[in-house]
């Protein structure tokens, strides 16, 4: 690839805000198994704990007690497709579920059309 191309693609990555995702590697430290929900629908653009406005297309979740901020890799344990995403809401406390997660990630993992899934969570550095 010419030069000139990487440093455009390079840029316009930078101008639009792209972080790229955590190494799957640095996400290797399984903190909890339990059932993962998913939620979006009526809390779009709503506050969450966190003081971020929810946006269901954005790669988030909620828990009950980690850290603001805190990046972990979900698993989805029926397919073993897995997403990072990013703590910004305190929830998951229906029905003993781990943890709740916007839509995107939900499909992601591919659990939209169950609502749930068994998944195990990893934390990432």
């Amino acid at each position: 690839m010419p030069l000139r191309r990487v440093l455009f693609v390079v840029s316009f990555l930078a101008m639009t805000g792209f972080q790229p995702a955590q190494a799957a590697d640095s996400c290797t430290e399984e903190i909890q198994r339990g059932i993962a929900s998913w939620y979006g629908p009526g809390f779009e653009g709503a506050l969450t704990k966190s003081k971020e406005r929810f946006h269901s297309a954005v790669l988030s979740a909620a828990h009950p007690d980690l850290p603001f901020g805190s990046i972990v890799k979900i698993t989805n344990l029926r397919n073993y497709r897995s997403v990072n995403v990013k703590v910004n809401d305190r929830g998951a406390f229906g029905h003993s579920r781990a943890i709740d997660v916007s839509e995107s990630a939900a499909n992601e993992l591919g659990m939209i059309e169950e609502g749930l899934a068994p998944v195990a969570i990893y934390r990432c550095r």
